[in-house]
């Protein structure tokens, strides 16, 4: 069966993710911009999201890099075309959150963020992406830094015989355990033995392992995936009915609770278009193509709403959060579609090797 270069129903699940990380982050806005509470704690599950992307984000890299030939211009096209994809945006966005400060502060940096970490070390590690005490200084950034990790690790693949791939991915996974019972198990990236150990890894090899599958012939089922994963997410939602913001689950508690439902639902979207050629909605889809514009536009604005705009017209009551948290998304996603169109998709094309996937430029080698 002919294998398409592009599957709608992933760009529909990116998506998804996107607005799940925007709902999450509705908890903080509320309380920090907000007067009586709307949005209950329970929102932040939207950080899931942020599974749902790695998962996403190992399968893509993984099917994109299959066909190449195992040869040094194969793996800078490869490089380069997966740098150029997270780094000018987040440089760009990196820039107007350092504005954004230094006109609500006048610091380009916010000190509750720092871990005791000097401001431009910071700043530094945070344009880099590098692993960092404190949060990177558009904060949502720490998931960018376990994605470039993610892209280094497997452009190593790019050289190794297909076989091997499913060994070298298991190798992986055994040596996160190794760490993990070493104690290398630091809940946040905060130097590179703590990323490079972090349980995050696996949503990725998850991920690769499908994509691998789909190449070699793996049609993933429908409905017994799409079951499986409405189970575990009607179990998940119940044992964390009662979840605080302080408690949120991490490391391989995070790993265990959010990656299988990630993974069936990535599989049954896949198995479906695959199957019987269905399409996901055209919106979900259109929504998936501005899902990292909408993933680093949207703390900014929400901050922007929150701090200058919602103090104006602040009513008592529930319902004038429930205005100004919807006012908040409906400006994110369009502001995202804009900065698609008129940016991130322009800079994408003038930075790519030849403009189109880098597949139609090297000789597959399996």
């Amino acid at each position: 069966m002919h294998l398409p270069d592009r599957f709608q129903s992933i760009q529909a699940l990116r998506g998804v993710a996107a607005l799940l990380v925007m709902v999450g982050h509705l908890f903080g806005a509320e309380r920090t911009h907000g007067g009586d509470v709307f949005a209950p704690e329970w929102v932040i599950l939207g950080f899931a999201g942020v599974d749902l992307f790695f998962v996403i984000s190992g399968f893509v890299i993984a099917f994109t890099a299959f066909p190449l030939a195992p040869t040094s211009a194969a793996w800078r096209v490869f490089a380069w075309n997966r740098l150029t994809r997270l780094y000018p945006m987040w440089w760009l966005f990196c820039g107007i959150t350092v504005m954004g400060l230094i006109v609500a502060s006048g610091l380009y940096y916010e000190p509750e963020a720092l871990a005791g970490e000097d401001p431009v070390i910071n700043l530094v590690k945070s344009i880099l992406l590098a692993p960092q005490a404190g949060l990177p200084i558009l904060p949502l950034g720490w998931t960018l830094t376990h994605e470039v990790y993610f892209y280094a690790v497997f452009s190593g693949f790019v050289f190794l015989p297909r076989r091997l791939w499913p060994i070298g991915l298991a190798l992986w996974g055994l040596g996160l355990g190794v760490l993990t019972a070493l104690g290398a198990n630091a809940a946040h990236a905060e130097d590179w033995l703590a990323l490079i150990a972090h349980p995050l890894s696996a949503e990725f090899i998850l991920g690769a392992l499908l994509g691998y599958a789909l190449r070699r012939g793996f049609r993933p089922p429908v409905w017994s995936a799409l079951a499986l994963a409405a189970i575990w997410t009607l179990a998940l939602g119940f044992w964390l009915k009662d979840v605080e913001t302080a408690t949120f689950p991490s490391n391989w508690t995070r790993v265990a609770l959010f990656a299988p439902p990630c993974f069936l639902l990535v599989a049954a979207g896949l198995g479906a278009e695959l199957r019987s050629n269905w399409r996901p909605p055209a919106f979900l889809i259109q929504l998936g193509d501005w899902s990292f514009a909408l993933y680093l536009v949207h703390l900014i604005i929400f901050a922007g709403i929150g701090r200058f705009v919602w103090p104006l017209f602040a009513m008592p009551g529930p319902v004038d959060s429930l205005i100004w948290l919807s006012v908040m998304m409906i400006a994110s996603i369009a502001a995202s579609g804009v900065i698609h169109h008129g940016l991130e998709r322009p800079l994408l094309q003038l930075l790519r090797f030849g403009g189109g996937p880098i597949t139609d430029r090297l000789a597959p080698r399996r």
